[in-house]
């Protein structure tokens, strides 16, 4: 979670978008994102996804 704040914050100071660092700051979480379905998926019945402070832990992310 520090990395998507840290790049939010980043991009409301003023860094762009393009910038190297935030660019691979994406693609970090993108290849982190969890998309296993669990009893949530009730409220959400799309395509979920959110971010975990596990892998072990797919079924629930932390953060969606």
């Amino acid at each position: 979670m520090e990395t998507s704040l840290i790049g939010y914050t980043l991009q409301a100071a003023g860094v762009s978008h393009n910038d190297p660092i935030l660019t691979k700051a994406n693609k970090y979480l993108l290849n982190r994102q969890q998309y296993d379905f669990g009893d949530w998926v009730v409220h959400n019945p799309n395509r979920p996804g959110g971010w975990g402070f596990s892998d072990v832990n797919t079924m629930n992310p932390d953060v969606g």
